[in-house]
């Protein structure tokens, strides 16, 4: 059985990034996602070191047509770190993970949500692995929206066609994400931070 680690951003690229092997016929692949998500987006400064952290999970089902729905529950980090007084980059790593029931909760008018699970990181700079407990709170505020994106591409024996499309509220997050001597979460996340029922899909052909 496949299975992926499905998140609103995290979906988006593994379906983009979705690799099918060469065939001499046409081969069609059917991929889609639909659940409830979050997001949010620290960003803080201290000193010279600038840090900012993505934090997404969802919860839902994924089809790989022909086959039937799956459970599909995931949650990732982002943190990137640089030294802004040189210019240096001090980290750029990314984790994801599956997650339980009990770690990912979230309602269905998307107004309240949680996270609390151990995500391990890889980070490029340093080549070393890092653990984080993330312990992260949503709160919706305001009104829902519709949002919804397509793209369609095509190059000499590919043909992607991608859709995301979910009603969304806007949220504040807050909480902390810890390698256990570090907090990458001290502020409130108020910008690009959502609760979210979604559902994203992807068609690919490839031939040649």
């Amino acid at each position: 059985m496949r299975t992926r680690l499905l998140t609103a951003i995290g979906l988006a690229l593994a379906l983009m990034a979705y690799a099918l092997p060469a065939y001499a016929a046409a081969e069609a692949e059917h991929l889609r996602f639909t659940g409830l998500t979050v997001q949010a987006n620290f960003t803080s400064t201290e000193g010279c070191t600038e840090t900012i952290v993505w934090v997404h999970a969802s919860d839902g089902t994924v089809i790989f047509e022909p086959g039937g729905p799956e459970a599909a529950s995931g949650g990732d980090v982002s943190l990137f770190q640089r030294d802004v007084c040189t210019d240096t980059e001090l980290r750029s790593a990314y984790g994801r993970t599956q997650l339980t029931p009990d770690q990912f909760l979230i309602d269905e008018e998307f107004t309240r949500a949680s996270l609390a699970a151990r995500i391990d990181v890889f980070d490029a700079v340093s080549g070393a692995d890092i653990p984080l407990d993330v312990n992260i709170t949503w709160t919706g505020h305001g009104d829902t929206y519709n949002q919804d994106e397509k793209s369609h591409e095509e190059t000499p024996g590919l043909k992607v066609h991608f859709y995301l499309d979910g009603i969304y509220r806007n949220g504040i997050a807050s909480g902390t994400i810890s390698d256990g001597t570090t907090n990458y979460s001290p502020t409130l996340s108020t910008e690009y931070t959502y609760l979210a029922a979604i559902r994203v899909g992807q068609t690919k052909v490839i031939w040649g």
